[in-house]
C-alpha cells in the first residue's frame, strides 16, 4: 500500500491530492498530521486565521510550513478537508527563484510527503487518489496549440543544452500555434507548467522569456504584414 501511494502522489506532484475515509478516520489523519512534525514543519496558524478572515480559504484548511534555521519560508503544503469525510493536499511550486532555492523546496515537499503525509494516512487505514485534472496552461489553450505543446514535451529533453534542432522546431511550432489559435495563457501558468514537467529554474525562465518574445515578434510582424495590404 506504501509504494502506491507514493506512487499516486509522485504523479499528481501534489495537485489534487484526495485522501477518503470516515469522519474518524480523517480526525485520526489530522490528529497524527500535527503530532509531532519534524523539525523545521510547524503548522501555520496565523496564516490559516489570515487567509480564512480574507475568504481566501474554506473553513478545514491547515497549512504546514518549513522553514531554514534563519526563519525563512521554504516550502508549504495547505491539507483542506473539503468534507468530513475527504481531504485534499497541494503546494504550488514556488516561480522566479534561484535553482538552489527551488531544490530546496523540491527536498521538503518530498520530506513532508513520504515522512509525515503518507505515514500518517496508511496510519489511519484511508485511500488517496489524484483528480486528474487538466492544467490550467492547457484549459487556456485551444487544441491545435495544445497538440504543439504535448508534441514538444513528448519528444524534448528535459534541457535546454540538449536541444537538438527538431526540439527548437517543435517549440517554435506550439509558439505558432498560440498566435494562430490567439490562445494566449498567462506567462506564470508557463512556468508552473514546465517546472512541473521537471525542467531546471534556470531552463524554465529562458523558455518563459523566449515565449514572450516570440510572440510579441509574431504579433509585430502580423501587425506590419496587415499594414502592407492596405
Amino acid at each position: 500500500m506504501t509504494n502506491d501511494l507514493k506512487k499516486n502522489l509522485d504523479e499528481a506532484r501534489w495537485l489534487d491530492v484526495e485522501v477518503r475515509g470516515t469522519s474518524a478516520e480523517v480526525d485520526r489523519l489530522l490528529r497524527s498530521l500535527d503530532s509531532p512534525l519534524l523539525k523545521g514543519w510547524t503548522r501555520d496558524e496565523v496564516r490559516e486565521k489570515r487567509l480564512k478572515d480574507a475568504n481566501i480559504w474554506l473553513d478545514g484548511t491547515r497549512l504546514y510550513s518549513f522553514s531554514d534555521c534563519s526563519g525563512r519560508g521554504i516550502a508549504s503544503i495547505s491539507v483542506c478537508q473539503i468534507e468530513p469525510g475527504l481531504i485534499r493536499a497541494g503546494q504550488s511550486v514556488p516561480l522566479g527563484r534561484s535553482s538552489a532555492d527551488y531544490e530546496q523546496f523540491q527536498k521538503r515537499v518530498i520530506e513532508f510527503k513520504d515522512r509525515i503525509f503518507i505515514p500518517a494516512v496508511v496510519e489511519a487505514g484511508l485511500s488517496v487518489r489524484y483528480q486528474n485534472r487538466p492544467h490550467p496552461l492547457e484549459s487556456d489553450l485551444d487544441p491545435p496549440a495544445r497538440r504543439a505543446l504535448h508534441d514538444f514535451i513528448e519528444q524534448a529533453p528535459k534541457s535546454i543544452a540538449k536541444f537538438k534542432e527538431e526540439d527548437r522546431r517543435r517549440w517554435q511550432s506550439f509558439l505558432i500555434a498560440m498566435h494562430r489559435t490567439r490562445s494566449f495563457p498567462q506567462r506564470a501558468a508557463l512556468e508552473d507548467w514546465l517546472t512541473r514537467q521537471e525542467f531546471s529554474m534556470p531552463d524554465v525562465e529562458e523558455l518563459s522569456r523566449e515565449f514572450a518574445r516570440g510572440l510579441t515578434l509574431l504579433e509585430e510582424y502580423e501587425e506590419e504584414r496587415q499594414q502592407s495590404w492596405r
